[in-house]
């Protein structure tokens, strides 16, 4: 696979669960740490852990010095782009 391909997947899959969506949906806001991302989602912390390994793994999401959860706009962008050639064929 190309690594296009490969990110794509990543993206995808790390999406796939509704809690995971719902993390990137408050990080969309702004950049949260751990505890307030609790509060905000009304998600455990364990489950925010649990959840937020893949995004971090698919580089969606980062971890800043300030130990908060921030989203990769660029990586959005990437995928984004791909979307919208399909969507304009």
């Amino acid at each position: 696979m190309r690594k296009d391909e490969v990110e794509m997947s990543e993206f995808l899959d790390s999406l796939k669960a509704p809690q995971s969506r719902r993390i990137i949906e408050y990080l969309v806001e702004k950049n949260l740490k751990l505890d307030a991302l609790s509060k905000k989602t009304k998600l455990s912390v364990a489950s925010i852990e649990l959840h937020v390994k893949p995004l971090l793994h698919s580089g969606l999401v980062t971890l800043n010095s300030k130990k908060e959860y921030r989203i990769n706009k660029s990586k959005f962008e990437r995928c984004l782009a791909w979307f919208t050639s399909i969507a304009n064929v």
